[in-house]
């Protein structure tokens, strides 16, 4: 019931930290709802996180491993970090121009050493859960190899029955199994994977490349809500703590190093599979889409692949709107929010870091490009929230509420802005950067 939800003006601890919603299946149905509902405390806190109904998440249309190969990450820009004590410019530039990456090349690219991450182990002793989830996906590792070899035994045994009714065995298998058999001369079974040359498809698809096969296999056996995990870690293993920790390693790197990429603002799309599904980031009901109003980036869906420090600077979004981000697969990211109340404050502390930039746009912290450590901020009297976001759940940045973050490592997000009747007034007082291209 409407009057059982807490207001923040009924709770003294309503300014401080970031609010974590966990809405019922009920609730969850109804984005603008609860939108409206919760924004009193997103508008004290900058952003809120929102955490899906378990009958959601288990029942969200799976990825299509075909759409996924199709992606292209076009022009990912290199994050090369200048400054010191805290207070950092990024100067972005973009790389691959003329040849996209694809998932998977972005995702070695993470592997690689020079952009790694740490792994939270390094900080934390194992817990309980995380040991227990450890096993879990041990045995369910062990189970996937079983059942494929299950699967694989199934598909020779049919292929084996074909060949004894069409009174032949293809010559490549035949081939095969003269080496395999020793020269025994036995009936063995046929090692290969490929279909029997009998196949009935009346329009058979032209034959892959080595690199096309591979690529199919890639995205059709990769677990991309595990691949990512550091060795010997499972999800559960980024707890608070550990995050904490590994956020103190994004600072002291800082401009250390091999700068990080990041795939962001220039790959429209979406990944989720149902335009009915409730929260679909791409089709989300809200005042823009009834007013007719489609901007790419703003309320058209964008795409964002991060890695191990790649980050988004302080800013709030175009015209002071509302976004939602949420994690597809992948690493956390580590957000960082400042209360409205203390927007201005912040707006003049960084007008006094970058004088220069300050007079030339008036608007310049849309520019997307400082980085502020909390600890600084803290030291100007500025207050800062932190927040872990994980894969599969959502996080809403409010108007006026300024954020900034990482990632902890390859994972892929999806993000649009969006607006309420409430925004309106904020809409009418926003100013908007007339430089020419920043990014």
């Amino acid at each position: 019931p409407e009057d059982e939800f807490l207001s923040p003006e009924d709770d003294p601890l309503a300014l401080r930290g970031i609010p974590v919603f966990r809405p019922t299946m009920e609730e969850f149905m109804d984005f603008e709802g609860y939108i409206n509902k919760t924004a009193p405390w997103g508008m004290r806190s900058g952003i809120a996180k929102i955490i899906p109904p378990a009958e959601w998440t288990d029942n969200l249309p799976p990825m299509s491993s075909r759409t996924l190969s199709q992606v292209h990450i076009k022009s990912p820009i290199q994050q090369n970090m200048m400054g010191t004590a805290g207070i950092f410019r990024a100067q972005n530039i973009e790389k691959n121009k003329t040849r996209p990456l694809s998932v998977k090349e972005w995702f070695e690219k993470c592997q690689d050493d020079k952009f790694v991450g740490p792994s939270p182990k390094i900080y934390e002793r194992d817990s309980r859960e995380a040991a227990q989830a450890r096993e879990e996906a041990a045995r369910e590792k062990k189970e996937k190899w079983a059942r494929k070899k299950e699967e694989k035994l199934r598909r020779k045994e049919e292929r084996a029955r074909a060949d004894d009714e069409a009174g032949a065995v293809p010559k490549e298998d035949a081939d095969l199994e003269m080496e395999e058999s020793n020269g025994d001369g036995g009936d063995g079974v046929p090692a290969l994977d490929a279909p029997s040359s009998g196949s009935s498809h009346s329009s058979p698809e032209p034959p892959k490349t080595p690199e096309e096969d591979a690529l199919d296999e890639w995205y059709q056996t990769t677990d991309f809500n595990k691949a990512w995990l550091p060795k010997n870690t499972v999800p559960e293993d980024y707890t608070l703590e550990a995050c904490a920790k590994l956020q103190e390693k994004y600072w002291k790197t800082m401009g250390m190093g091999e700068p990080s990429w990041y795939g962001a603002d220039l790959m429209q799309g979406s990944l989720f599979a149902d335009k009915e599904t409730p929260w679909n980031v791409a089709h989300l009901p809200n005042l823009l889409d009834r007013i007719n109003c489609v901007v790419p980036g703003v309320n058209e869906p964008y795409l964002y692949f991060g890695m191990w420090r790649a980050t988004f600077a302080w800013h709030v979004e175009d015209m002071d709107l509302f976004s939602i981000n949420f994690i597809h697969f992948g690493a956390p990211k580590f957000w960082y929010a400042i209360p409205q109340m203390q927007a201005d404050h912040f707006e003049r502390f960084l007008a006094n870091e970058f004088p220069l930039d300050s007079r030339e746009c008036d608007q310049f912290i849309r520019h997307k490009s400082m980085a502020i450590s909390p600890t600084r901020l803290k030291d100007a009297q500025t207050r800062v929230n932190m927040l872990v976001h994980k894969q599969g759940e959502f996080v809403i940045t409010y108007p006026r509420g300024y954020h900034a973050g990482f990632n902890l490592g390859f994972n892929c997000a999806e993000s649009v802005n969006f607006a309420t009747d409430d925004w309106v007034d904020y809409g009418r007082k926003a100013k908007h950067c007339k430089c020419v291209n920043f990014r």
